[in-house]
């Protein structure tokens, strides 16, 4: 299993399959339809994780060397 997949629970992200369909799905509107922007994203994604080491967090912002 991926790093991916553990992280978010998912068994698989999102396939070479997936992608080429949204690809021709673009390709086959009519001539008078622009795509212009196509964003592809899993419906499970990873949570925002923020990892801080003590003494690194937001309140330990003096100046190198002080």
């Amino acid at each position: 299993m991926s790093r991916v997949a553990v992280v978010t629970g998912a068994s698989s992200g999102i396939g070479a399959g997936t992608v080429a369909d949204c690809i021709a799905w673009c390709a086959t509107r009519p001539p008078h339809v622009n795509v212009d922007r196509l964003v592809v994203r899993p419906l499970v994604q990873a949570a925002h994780i923020v990892h801080r080491v003590s003494g690194t967090g937001a309140g330990d912002r003096s100046p190198a060397g002080a």
